[in-house]
């Protein structure tokens, strides 16, 4: 998955998708993955070059070992980053 300053960025590390971040070369880049979550299930890129080695990079190693932790991590990210909709949950969340 490429984007840049969105949650569906972790939503797809949430999956086991790894994700590569569109940085800003002008700019501030807004990159929405916690340092907790591994770097090599992302990229963060400034240039087409940078972008070309990611994409090499990552599809590279996706061989059944790599899948497994990929999926790994994705667990980890929903105990650390999400939480089932319940009503408490959401009362938790507005705080009410």
């Amino acid at each position: 998955m490429v984007s840049n300053s969105s949650s569906t960025c972790v939503e797809s590390l949430n999956y086991g998708i790894p994700v590569i971040i569109a940085g800003s070369k002008n700019g501030i880049t807004q990159n929405p993955i916690p340092d907790s979550i591994p770097k090599y299930i992302w990229e963060l890129c400034y240039s087409v070059d940078e972008f070309n080695f990611a994409i090499k990079r990552l599809l590279s190693t996706m061989d059944k070992n790599r899948v497994m932790k990929y999926n790994e991590i994705a667990k980890d990210i929903q105990k650390k980053y999400f939480e089932p909709v319940t009503k408490k949950g959401v009362m938790k969340f507005l705080q009410i």
